[in-house]
């Protein structure tokens, strides 16, 4: 019985160390300027090797920027997606409590940097430039989002 249950420990340490050692790793994190007028200020998070990597556009929420935003991102890079999370509602002075300005007064030059963030991605050296996404945030309709627009999607695969 001692012995099964060696083996087992040893299995599970095993399978432990060769997940950790599989998944890649955050290779880089920086600050950047993204936008149309580059006035919006970004993180961009790229996994370890050379990839090309599938890409994701993370919006924060409706507070603005959190800690756990960026928590969130660093696991997608984990999984293996360049990240770009684009600090929006600072970008125009938004506060949180006037988060409606983000889809109304602001929303086409909001619009229009998320669509310049997206072809920032697409030309990213560790980008696979058809393997994007763009998950749709809350208060944000389906037809305001480029990734369903279809004359931007022409050339792009469905991000997976």
């Amino acid at each position: 019985m001692t012995t099964k249950l060696k083996l087992l420990g040893t299995v599970v340490a095993t399978s432990a160390l060769w997940a950790l050692l599989v998944q890649p790793a955050l290779a880089d994190s920086k600050k950047i300027q993204v936008g149309t007028n580059k006035n919006m200020a970004a993180v961009l998070m790229t996994p370890d090797g050379p990839g090309p990597y599938p890409a994701i556009l993370v919006l924060h929420t409706s507070k603005g920027m959190q800690s756990d935003d960026l928590g969130f991102a660093k696991r997608l890079v984990q999984e293996g997606y360049v990240v770009l999370v684009p600090y929006f509602l600072q970008a125009y002075g938004i506060e949180p409590n006037r988060r409606q300005a983000s889809f109304t007064t602001y929303a086409d030059a909001i619009y229009s940097d998320f669509v310049a963030s997206l072809n920032l991605l697409r030309n990213e050296g560790k980008v696979n430039g058809k393997k994007l996404a763009w998950p749709v945030p809350s208060g944000v309709h389906q037809q305001q989002c480029p990734c369903s627009d279809t004359a931007w999607r022409q050339g792009f695969d469905r991000a997976g």
